[in-house]
């Protein structure tokens, strides 16, 4: 099939997600889900415009490789010309024509640990189709990434309160940045959800400032990032302090069950 190159690996781009998305299984016209490793980004890419339904499934273990692949020799001016993509074996072959040829190695779509089933996916969404939408425009988005680059933060906060809901880069230790997405107040209890920089990867990689949208789902639920038709979930991280206080009673509950199981022994012996 013929692909425009641009197309793709802007397509490509998208799904890895500043590479966090490292691999990946290819439906229907390169659609796919993908989940990351610590299961805190799942994302949803919709098939490349343009592009022909695959033949068969096929499992890629690094994107990275394969957008360096289209980017391999392009020349001048040929960034947005179609190149020639199929399946050939167990290679996915880029025709470059005069320009060369990639034959990359493909994998069994049941090697690849990070796909999501349709279904899964789709209860997922579902679960937040009630979610409050709040516009994300192009200020917050640039303001959020460059002051967790400059502060060298490590989390983004995400307020939701009687005054609205704005976005918190930084800590009570650390420089902070505040900036409003909405002025409405929240229509129940306030509440706050932590991010790290799977947030700043997603920011990273919007092209729709237009049409992008934040939903939120409520206290400690996923939010769902839309950038046209490509989707974002991520799931919230734990506060310092309750991660510690969980690890903690899960050494004590362990440390408890270990007892236990001695004096079993003992009293069996």
């Amino acid at each position: 099939m013929k692909i425009n190159r641009s197309k793709f690996v802007q397509h490509l781009e998208r799904l890895s997600t500043a590479q966090q998305i490292k691999e990946v299984v290819f439906t229907d016209a390169f659609t796919a889900t993908a989940l990351t490793p610590d299961h805190l980004l799942l994302v949803v890419a919709p098939e490349v415009d343009g592009a022909e339904p695959l033949e068969d499934e096929i499992g890629v273990n690094d994107v990275d490789v394969l957008v360096r692949a289209l980017k391999l020799a392009p020349g001048e001016g040929n960034e947005g010309v179609e190149v020639d993509v199929y399946l050939k074996e167990h290679r996915l072959i880029i025709d470059d024509e005069d320009r060369g040829m990639s034959e990359l190695v493909v994998s069994s779509p049941k090697t690849i640990t990070t796909r999501v089933e349709s279904a899964t996916v789709e209860k997922i969404l579902k679960a937040t189709e009630d979610a409050d939408e709040v516009e994300l425009t192009r200020t917050a988005i640039e303001g959020v990434r460059g002051a967790f680059g400059l502060y060298k933060a490590e989390q983004v906060q995400i307020q939701v309160d009687g005054d609205g809901v704005r976005f918190v880069v930084g800590d009570d230790n650390t420089n902070r940045f505040r900036v409003p997405l909405a002025d409405e107040p929240a229509p129940k209890n306030g509440y706050t959800l932590l991010f790290g920089k799977h947030l700043i990867d997603v920011f990273s990689v919007i092209v729709d400032y237009s049409a992008a949208v934040l939903k939120l789902s409520g206290p400690n639920k996923p939010i769902v990032i839309e950038d046209g038709e490509y989707q974002y979930i991520l799931s919230p991280r734990k506060a310092a302090a309750e991660a510690k206080s969980e690890a903690k009673a899960e050494k004590k509950a362990a440390k408890k069950s270990s007892k236990k199981e001695q004096v079993a022994e003992t009293v069996e012996a």
